[in-house]
């Protein structure tokens, strides 16, 4: 009887740990969104994700695709994702099939680029080369215990429509506004390891998959929101997935 009580408690407590986690087990991609953006929702780094997930650079994902979360239990083998079709054995193709590859690429160069595919550009493996994106007066600082955007990087004010420019050479992975809290937002992928984000931008003026030199400008300065009069950016660095303090980075 005891022991069937402490199995009882043991997955209560087991059932609440679970619900306080928050993140469900999969992502169904949105129309816009990059696998780096998924990965910058959740704090992933993008490797594991694309390992999880059985993709490869340049890391394409499609509308209503579902992305792992987790690593796949038992193994590092890269995931089947429910609702995503994989190649089977198949028959010689068909006539319709043959005549498919032209119809294909001419969509192609009809369709416009958008935030699920980007271009691959070599990028240095050196550690990058940092510069303050925008000069202004800091509003907030780095705490690496925060949940919430504010905390995970620097605020910086400044004034509405001011220069923001890349803090390194990199390209330019996301560029929308997928997630609501940072509003206008740009991510560089610098190399394997670092990313950098822009975001409460105005306006955006480089497109994902375009490559961007150090301190090129990249954007123009925000607020936080249209109730908020204070422009400003909120900055943040990412070591494989993780936020960083950008003040111990930048000179």
């Amino acid at each position: 009887m005891k022991y069937r009580r402490a199995r009882i408690v043991t997955l209560v407590l087991l059932a609440t740990l679970i619900q306080g986690c928050g993140r469900p087990a999969y992502h169904i991609v949105r129309p816009g969104e990059s696998l780096y953006l998924i990965s910058w929702r959740y704090d992933q780094d993008y490797h594991d994700l694309a390992t999880w997930n059985g993709l490869a650079p340049p890391y394409t994902v499609r509308p209503g695709q579902s992305i792992a979360l987790a690593r796949p239990p038992g193994s590092g083998a890269p995931q089947v994702n429910p609702g995503v079709s994989t190649p089977a054995t198949r028959s010689p193709p068909s006539v319709a099939e043959k005549s498919a590859p032209l119809a294909k690429a001419k969509a192609k160069r009809q369709q416009p680029q958008d935030a699920q595919t980007a271009q691959t550009v070599p990028l240095s493996n050196a550690k990058p080369r940092w510069r303050w994106p925008v000069r202004g007066e800091l509003i907030h600082g780095f705490d690496g215990k925060a949940k919430g955007i504010q905390g995970r990087g620097l605020d910086i004010a400044g004034r509405d429509g001011a220069a923001i420019r890349s803090a390194a050479a990199g390209q330019v992975v996301y560029s929308g506004s997928g997630i609501p809290s940072y509003g206008n937002l740009l991510i560089i992928k610098h190399n394997e390891r670092y990313l950098s984000a822009y975001a409460y931008n105005r306006r955006l003026l480089v497109r994902e998959g375009e490559a961007v030199r150090d301190g090129q400008v990249i954007a123009e300065m925000g607020s936080s929101s249209t109730a908020s009069t204070q422009a400003m950016l909120h900055f943040e660095i990412r070591l494989n997935g993780k936020p960083v303090d950008p003040a111990r980075l930048l000179p």
